[in-house]
């Protein structure tokens, strides 16, 4: 270009500036989606990193014939850790069967893999004692591109709760059965749900007819 003196554009200077003006455009606009991008997953990194429950993103290993065959670490957060009792930094980019082996003998593995398969959201309460863990959890899956997003809270306090109700209640009716007067239980509504053994001696009853 010479500048030297004013004067007009002509038409191949015109699309000269018209294609630097898209470039530009379009070099501004992929910075804008990178910010907004990053900006994203650390909004993300912090809401995981302050939830109370477990939170893991795991990506699909697969032989050379497609098959799954096992699910690595991505990402675990504090709480997610914590709960499987290991460093997160010592689990990304491990499988999962290679760390918690117990997962195939479970059926978890199973289980999860039919989520990445299939698509179908899974959401159990879950018993796991294997690898140094022992406890309830309540876990839900669902497939991310070819791979999982779990989040799992630590049910084992309602679990040993539910289990001492059990105990005890078993006690009470042993008790209750022992005595020689009639004994019941009502729900609220009044209906009768359990009478003791002397009930069914002195009525010449059977549950099955009460």
């Amino acid at each position: 270009f010479d500048f030297a003196a004013p004067r007009p554009f002509d038409e191949d200077e015109r699309a000269l500036l018209a294609a630097l003006a898209r470039q530009c455009a379009q070099a501004l606009e992929r910075v804008r989606a990178v910010q907004a991008q990053r900006a994203a997953e650390a909004r993300f990194r912090v809401a995981q990193e302050v939830s109370p429950d477990g939170f893991q993103l795991l990506r699909a290993v697969r032989d050379a014939d497609g098959r799954l065959v096992d699910l690595a670490y991505v990402y675990i957060n504090a709480a997610g850790a914590r709960l499987v009792g290991r460093a997160a930094d010592s689990l990304v980019g491990r499988g999962m069967r290679d760390v918690f082996p117990g997962v195939v003998d479970s059926g978890l593995f199973a289980r999860y893999a039919r989520v990445v398969e299939t698509g179908e959201p899974m959401l159990e309460e879950v018993r796991y004692d294997a690898d140094g863990l022992s406890g309830g959890y309540r876990v839900a899956a669902v497939r991310l591109e070819d791979g999982l997003a779990i989040s799992y809270a630590d049910i084992g306090e309602r679990l040993r709760m539910e289990a001492a109700l059990r105990e005890s209640e078993t006690q009470l009716r042993t008790l209750a059965d022992a005595i020689p007067q009639l004994a019941w239980s009502a729900r609220p509504d009044g209906h009768i749900d359990w009478y003791n053994q002397r009930w069914y001696e002195y009525t010449g009853t059977t549950p099955e007819e009460m």
